[in-house]
């Protein structure tokens, strides 16, 4: 009994740890994509006012 609820302890760890790097790679690859997304934006910006 105390082992199989150790076990599902350690399961339900492994998970949670799971989700949270999970989330952090997510979180990690959103906030790449909006800097990249800004920077190309910025730079267009910059082109657009040079030709005015």
């Amino acid at each position: 009994m105390l082992i199989s609820g150790l076990t599902t302890a350690r399961y339900r760890l492994i998970g949670n740890y799971r989700r949270h790097v999970l989330g952090g790679v997510i979180a990690t690859f959103l906030l790449l994509n909006g800097a990249y997304l800004l920077h190309c934006i910025s730079s267009e910006g910059k082109q657009l006012l040079l030709m005015l």
